[in-house]
């Protein structure tokens, strides 16, 4: 996690030295730069064992106030693993997170995930927020006393947290619709994560392996339908999923463009894509209200990608897939 405030009291000033009277004011100073957190105290149970959040209180305030930094069901986003900043996407590296097979592994922190905290997070960038110019962005430590942007403050827009997602399950359409007022868009389209996510749920060797098995030693087809409203837009000055790009670069080598950016999702795409298909699991694709784009249309398995431009398109969409999949066969 990353927080990059520290206050500092530094020198008195003479304002009339010629007069014999010494003023002395107080100035304050920032220091930026990575800080670890005791973060134990966001890892609360319930009396089953679920983690359902917590706090911790810092010191990130202005002149040395502290906040109160929450993280629970309705703010709980995570931040991913370790990834491999340069590696090949389309090859999906099994060193980095779009192995998605991989289990975390207590002690060996680049395999496990962390919170998403916007509140301990600043924008060490040299102008106004709105302009994110490649060269402001100071990644060594900055000292100055300048107040950079806390994240927190835009967590709405460039800190977005979505609504929590659900493990695959039986559900009845009264929970399901409740379910779906629930979902909250927000931030921008990164699509790399959707699919990894989708990808975890479904996998028979990964995470959810256990929940994954078919019954009795038989075989399952397992169907990804994956949608989208938009083309792939990202935005290095956001905290996203892998930090604040144009500080973090943890999937790039350097500082990325957007269009670098947008561009190395939607190769991550693919090779999340390419996963899919490797593990036989049939990949449905809608473009919903945008675009079915090559990028979309290559993702799916061989005619399985739709565009729907409005509500009614959807409707008939959704009919058309479910009806093909419930084609129930006997496989010897």
């Amino acid at each position: 996690i990353y927080n990059e405030y520290t206050e500092e009291r530094t020198a008195t000033e003479k304002d009339n030295p010629n007069a014999g009277q010494t003023t002395q004011r107080l100035r304050y100073w920032w220091r930026y730069r990575p800080i670890k957190y005791d973060l134990r105290g966001m890892k609360n149970t319930d009396g089953n064992g679920i983690i359902k959040g917590g706090s911790i209180t810092a010191e990130v305030g202005a002149q040395h106030q502290t906040r109160t930094i929450s993280w629970n069901q309705s703010n709980g986003c995570i931040e991913e693993r370790a990834t491999t900043p340069g590696a090949d996407p389309e090859k999906a590296d099994l060193r980095s997170d779009l192995d998605v097979d991989g289990i975390p592994v207590a002690g060996q922190p680049a395999t496990q995930w962390r919170p998403s905290l916007p509140g301990l997070v600043f924008a060490r960038k040299q102008e106004s927020y709105a302009n994110p110019a490649p060269n402001y962005w100071s990644v060594p430590e900055l000292r100055t006393s300048a107040s950079y942007i806390n994240l927190s403050d835009y967590t709405a827009t460039r800190a977005a947290c979505p609504t929590y997602s659900r493990k695959l399950a039986e559900i009845g359409s009264g929970t399901l619709a409740s379910y779906m007022k629930e979902l909250k868009p927000a931030g921008l389209t990164y699509h790399d994560v959707g699919m990894l996510w989708g990808l975890r749920l479904l996998s028979a060797q990964g995470l959810f392996a256990a929940e994954n098995q078919p019954l009795q030693g038989g075989m399952v087809a397992r169907h990804l339908l994956f949608m989208t409203d938009g083309q792939t837009e990202t935005n290095i000055a956001d905290y996203d999923a892998y930090g604040l790009s144009a500080l973090d670069r943890r999937r790039s080598s350097g500082l990325p463009t957007a269009s670098d950016q947008n561009q190395l999702v939607e190769r991550r795409l693919r090779g999340l894509c390419n996963v899919a298909k490797a593990k036989g699991i049939t990949v449905w694709v809608i473009a919903f209200g945008t675009e079915l784009s090559s990028l979309l249309s290559d993702c799916a398995s061989t005619g399985h990608a739709f565009q729907a431009n409005n509500a009614a398109e959807l409707d008939f969409t959704f009919g058309e897939i479910a009806s093909n999949i419930s084609q129930l066969r006997i496989v010897r």
